[in-house]
């Protein structure tokens, strides 16, 4: 899996969690007068003795503990996930210095392959003028024994 893939995924958990979240505090978090409630003496919507799953005070705490425990995992996960992506995150400083090693590295890749192509010019030469010497030497053989 690419590292694209896992921060997407890892994006999709994050989210998951903060809306389940969300979804467990509609859910079984008892009902709170709102300040427009207060100021205009409105009482509450909704009853609490009504709720069908009577959570305690310490549940509800245990749970909001555990959503938010494994909100921080994720989101240090991700952020480490983002941290390991290479020039991501970088000064332009660091990515100058990482450009100037590259260009050294690269003319001395160059360099080496100029001189490999001068030697193998050079090897050419010596394998053409060799060439010429033994085509020459059989001519000037074949040429002498027809004379005799």
């Amino acid at each position: 899996m690419d590292k694209i893939t896992q921060l997407q995924d890892q994006l999709s958990l994050i989210t998951n969690i903060m809306v389940d979240s969300i979804g467990v505090l509609q859910r079984d978090a008892p009902p709170v007068q709102t300040d427009f409630q207060i100021q205009n003496n409105l009482p509450l919507v909704s009853d609490i003795s009504q709720l069908p799953n009577k959570l305690t005070l310490e549940k509800l705490r245990e749970q909001a503990k555990e959503a938010g425990e494994n909100l921080v995992k994720a989101c240090v996960d991700f952020e480490n996930m983002l941290d390991e992506l290479p020039g991501l995150i970088n000064t332009q400083e660091n990515q100058i210095q990482a450009l100037n090693e590259c260009h050294e590295n690269n003319e001395k890749q160059t360099q080496i392959l100029k001189d490999r192509l001068e030697l193998a010019e050079d090897y050419l030469n010596i394998v053409s003028k060799s060439l010429e010497e033994i085509a020459n030497d059989r001519l000037r053989v074949r040429h002498t024994s027809t004379k005799h």
